[in-house]
């Protein structure tokens, strides 16, 4: 009994190389990974909204996209979120309202974790596609 061939992926390049190489199975891969990545971030980043209303946290959202082999992800939120994140002027009062930043914060709190978790996501989609095409092979012999 032949052993199956193992694939075990680590480190950005070796994962680029290797999704590549797993041709159309890849952007499926990528597009799962992303999907946890991005909700790590959207989580972080409604925890840290600053409460007034609560209607800006109900309108944060994430997105993930994919056209071809392209995989982008976003967290979206409303258009007025950045006078709380950078401040701003207030026009009757002539106050300046301080800066409460939390987006840029929340990203900054997770992306070394996201990144991790992505790495290794794609890893895994990796070692699962090599896995079910060595079966592939071995199931026609």
């Amino acid at each position: 009994m032949a052993s199956q061939p193992k694939a075990f992926v680590t480190g950005r390049r070796a994962i680029l190389e290797a999704l590549i190489a797993l041709g159309d199975e890849a952007p499926e891969i990528a597009e799962a990974a992303v999907k946890g990545g991005i909700k790590t971030f959207e989580i972080e980043i409604f925890q840290r909204a600053p409460v007034a209303s609560g209607d800006l946290k109900k309108r944060i959202r994430s997105t993930v996209t994919r056209k071809a082999a392209n995989v982008t992800a976003a967290v979206n939120t409303p258009p007025e979120s950045v006078f709380t994140e950078y401040g701003f002027m207030h026009k009757r009062s002539g106050k300046r309202i301080a800066a409460q930043p939390w987006i840029r914060p929340g990203f900054e709190a997770k992306a070394d974790e996201v990144e991790k978790d992505v790495l290794r996501d794609m890893a895994k989609g990796i070692e699962d596609a090599a896995r079910r095409n060595a079966g592939d092979e071995n199931a026609d012999s």
